[in-house]
């Protein structure tokens, strides 16, 4: 019987040793996703300005050309 407990202890280290490098892949896996979402947001925010700057520049735009019409 305890000549069994090393072996049994063998294989749940290998298990565990296994789960490690899984766990380890994942976290990996994580990081990269955290990375792409990171650069997402700036592309996404960058868009945004440049978007809400075009938008400022012709609401400044129309006026203009409305009154040199009535004028």
């Amino acid at each position: 019987m305890f000549r069994e407990i090393p072996d049994e202890l063998k294989g749940t280290n290998v298990r565990l040793d296994r789960l490690e490098s899984r766990v380890a892949a994942v976290e990996s896996r994580i990081a990269a996703l955290e990375n792409r979402q990171t650069e997402t947001e700036i592309r996404l925010a960058t868009e945004i300005i440049a978007v809400a700057g075009a938008v400022g520049d012709d609401h400044e735009r129309r006026p203009a050309a409305f009154e040199r019409r009535g004028a």
